[in-house]
């Protein structure tokens, strides 16, 4: 039995049919007409009322209002744009209201009219339904007759406590109970029509439940289609749709599957309506896992790839198809909600539970479940791409967009195993798990509180692509491949024009074009004069060059290193001849040495900026972009060679760059600004910021000697240190840090390992190189670290000490500033950070891009 409170409905003779409405019940109300639902909530209102009960009419729907008389209750507006506005702003209510408060939802069929989807009407149940029973509430829902799916349904009803099929035939009412929680009785479950004075009579006789039946299947007949998700319903109209381009109905609808799946940023929606049509979204749609959105980096690759086949006459010559499925957003609320972490979900986005319930969340993700409708989605997407290697990569709501490129924020990981379909299901849904745990990372959860997005929305979308190569023995790997930006900041030599663009380009897969590796550079190449090296010393350019390849191995996870002496062989001569070049010098030393002959190759990429078109083909894709972006952008692609003449062009993401440049004096002038400063640094090249001349009121400088003290595990204290006086600070400080060493690096032998969060409110960043060694500072163009700091308008220096014009003795007439740090430090980590107070002082930033001067700057 069971044993909650009885509640009256009002209708006397209902109470006695369900033996009593109770306490926490959910009642759902199964309709063909808003008024059917209306006259039965009526009473209920009236009684609850009289029952001195608070009761609250949650408002959303377009029909008509379902209380007439407002003075006695409350009413509660959600924000219903979008799925998680609508079920978190409920769930706080909830929660605030407390125990023992009635509710009256407006019809939840009208929630697809916003979302589109039955899916996310049925999660927006299973999330409410169980918090309000333990509220011990009382709530009424509608939803319509033959409007919904049969699995929305289906999950509605093994959620709620009673749901009630209402019809209205011959202006008889008529009540039949399809489930009532712990509570039977011999005539519950037959029809009841509904008599006078608030009483039912049952349905017994076979005679009229079977002309009542068919009266009501009639309707069913009619409206067959109705059973199947609306999703699917809106994608056949745009199917019956396609002939009729420009006509309101195409457009209206254009825009509303676009708004839905695509994107919510307008510059990306204004660009998928010039360039897209119907059938481009219903094919994204016949590729696309659940529904909802597919996430910046998905939209951002579809549409670049739209705009070169339209604007770009050879690109379906030079072109890689795309081969890409995309798991859609509400696939990830989906896995939060079938696995019973909403509570946190909705936690996480205040203010006192964004990191701790973040952390949680973070663990969590990597141990849930997946509904099995949703597997079996996913198996069939694996027996498409068969033993081909994919990549899963994150492409979130706000990944790529305009303002925001999370570049690293989120994971990326290459399945390569063969086998059973098992094996090869179990290495991706642990990749899926990781991206969807990364959502959560601390490095994200900054990123997005920094720029004021700890409260938005950001749905974790997946793109799996066909990873680009071919295989070579037990291994798989591209020719080439690389990062491209069609405008160029990092411009070492008055030859270069920035406007042309430049690439980062590596031989095998393109992470190691996307982040920085000891002991090698990849080949950055203007591409208004692809020859011009970074640095004029050949044996400095052998020594950095490209020691290894990533690639993928055969019944292996992940990517591995491969040294590129290993890869010589396997590759065929041709392609060999494209990427390597004789190290003449290093033949003869050996020769000279140990008396024989070794033929000695290294990386330079010469093969392919000399003898191929393929940079004026990469230049053209770079500038087609821009143009039609009307906004610089910054592209990733890999180069598979049919023939040395005859390359293929794989574009495998496109984002607008984020190149929002510090500026202070348009018109600077290395006469009037350097000549009357003093020098505490000067470079000549190797900086990215534009032009700049600002004023810096705070040094953070970590001295090398003292650097050089410490162990690689202090090290890293250091970084922690330094990323706790970077929270001291915020950007209108003009605060600016220099460190020894490369920033950023994941090696602290070869600099500070301090992530992009721990540096990230410093004005500029001065990379300084080590006096007595042969490591050479880089800018890491093209990286993920590098994004981070163009995008948050951080001036950068790379400054060689041999090279570079310097006067650290100027610092012993700076005034240090203390601040308490909140960890215990050891004192000579303590001793390595100096903080300089330069507010009462003229201390200056400067950079002309024209000239390519730059350095810090003193009034004499």
């Amino acid at each position: 039995m069971y044993f909650k409170e009885p509640v009256p409905s009002g209708v006397f003779g209902l109470d006695r049919i369900l033996d009593n409405i109770r306490l926490g019940d959910n009642v759902v109300w199964e309709i063909t007409n808003i008024r059917d639902y209306k006259f039965f909530i009526k009473p209920f209102v009236e009684s609850s009322i009289m029952g001195e009960r608070k009761v609250v009419y949650v408002r959303f729907a377009n029909h008509e209002p379902l209380i007439d008389n407002l003075a006695k209750i409350d009413i509660f507006h959600p924000d219903i744009s979008s799925f998680e506005k609508f079920a978190s702003s409920i769930y706080n209510m909830i929660d605030k209201n407390g125990k023992e408060v009635f509710y009256i939802f407006d019809c939840l069929s009208d929630l697809v009219n916003f979302w589109a989807t039955d899916w996310m009407v049925a999660n927006f149940f299973k999330i409410t339904c169980p918090f309000l029973y333990i509220f011990d509430t009382v709530s009424y829902f509608a939803i319509y007759k033959h409007y919904h799916s049969f699995q929305t349904i289906s999950s509605i009803q093994d959620t709620t406590q009673v749901m009630l099929e209402v019809l209205n035939y011959n202006n008889d009412y008529y009540i039949h109970p399809l489930k009532v929680y712990e509570r039977h009785s011999p005539t519950m479950f037959l029809p009841h029509r509904y008599i006078k004075n608030g009483d039912f009579e049952t349905v017994t006789s076979s005679y009229h439940v079977t002309h009542l039946s068919t009266s009501i299947c009639s309707v069913i007949q009619n409206d067959i289609d109705k059973h199947i998700d609306y999703w699917d319903r809106l994608f056949m109209m745009a199917k019956r749709l396609v002939s009729k381009y420009g006509s309101e109905e195409y457009e209206k609808l254009f825009d509303r599957i676009c708004s839905l799946m695509i994107s919510r940023d307008p510059k990306i929606i204004s660009l998928y309506k010039t360039y897209m049509k119907m059938e481009d979204l219903i094919n994204i749609k016949e590729r696309l896992i659940g529904t909802g959105f597919i996430g910046g980096k998905a939209a951002g690759v579809l549409l670049a790839r739209k705009i070169l086949e339209e604007r770009l006459d050879f690109w379906n010559d030079i072109s890689e198809q795309h081969d890409s499925f995309f798991i859609g957003s509400d696939v990830y609320y989906e896995y939060i909600i079938y696995n019973g972490w909403w509570d946190l979900f909705v936690s996480q986005k205040d203010p006192e539970g964004y990191y701790v319930f973040g952390e949680k969340l973070e663990r969590l993700f990597l141990t849930g479940d997946f509904p099995e409708y949703i597997e079996e989605k996913f198996k069939l997407m694996l027996n498409y791409f068969g033993q081909y290697p994919i990549v899963i990569r994150s492409s979130s709501l706000l990944e790529d967009g305009f303002g925001n490129a999370f570049a690293g924020k989120y994971e990326s990981f290459f399945s390569s195993i063969s086998g059973s379909p098992e094996k090869r299901y179990k290495d991706f849904l642990n990749s899926l798990k990781r991206i969807y745990s990364s959502s959560m990372s601390r490095e994200a959860l900054i990123y997005r509180k920094e720029r004021g997005l700890d409260r938005s929305e950001e749905l974790m979308c997946v793109l799996v692509q066909r990873v680009s190569g071919n295989y070579h023995g037990d291994l798989y790997f591209p020719d080439m491949a690389g990062v491209g930006l069609s405008y160029n900041t990092y411009v070492w030599h008055e030859d270069i024009n920035p406007y042309d663009g430049m690439i980062r380009l590596v031989l095998g897969l393109g992470t190691r074009a996307v982040n920085t590796n000891e002991g090698e550079h990849s080949k950055i190449i203007s591409l208004s004069n692809p020859n011009l090296e970074t640095d004029h010393d050949i044996n400095e350019i052998r020594k950095y060059s490209q020691k290894f390849i990533d690639a993928l191995q055969i019944d292996k996870a992940g990517k591995h290193a491969v040294p590129v002496n290993k890869v010589y062989s396997i590759i065929p001569p041709w392609l060999l001849d494209l990427v390597a070049s004789r190290d003449f010098a290093t033949e003869r030393a050996l020769e000279s040495r140990k008396n024989r002959f070794e033929k000695i190759l290294y990386l330079s990429f010469n093969g392919l900026i000399n003898n191929t078109n393929t940079l004026d083909y990469l230049k053209a894709v770079l500038q087609t972009l821009e143009k039609y972006y009307e906004h610089p952008v910054d592209i990733e692609f890999t180069l598979n060679f049919i023939s040395p003449e005859e390359p293929k062009i794989n574009l495998v993401q496109c984002r607008p760059l984020q190149a929002n440049s510090i500026i202070g004096n348009k018109q600077l002038s290395d006469d009037d600004i350097i000549e009357n400063l003093s020098v505490i640094l000067k470079v000549k090249g190797n900086f990215m910021g534009g032009s700049i001349f600002e004023k810096i009121d705070y040094l953070i400088y970590v001295p090398e000697d003292e650097f050089k003290k410490l162990s690689n595990s202090e090290r890293y204290e250091l970084a922690r240190a330094i990323g706790a006086v970077n929270r001291e600070f915020t950007k209108e400080d003009n605060c600016m840090m220099m460190l020894p060493g490369r920033v950023g690096t994941t090696t602290p032998s070869l600099g500070v390992p301090v992530s992009f969060s721990e540096i990230n409110r410093m004005k500029a960043i001065v990379e300084m190189g080590f006096f007595e060694s042969d490591f050479t500072p880089e800018l890491s163009f093209g990286t993920h670290f590098f994004q981070d700091i163009v995008e948050s308008g951080i001036f950068f220096i790379a400054a060689d000490p041999k090279k570079a014009s310097l006067n650290l003795d100027m610092f012993k007439n700076f005034v240090e500033k203390e601040i308490e740090f909140a960890m215990d430090l050891k004192k000579k980590i303590k001793n390595s950070i100096k903080i300089f107070d330069l507010s009462y002082r003229k201390v200056y930033l400067y950079a002309n891009i024209k000239t390519q001067n730059a350095g810090i700057f003193t009034k004499r």
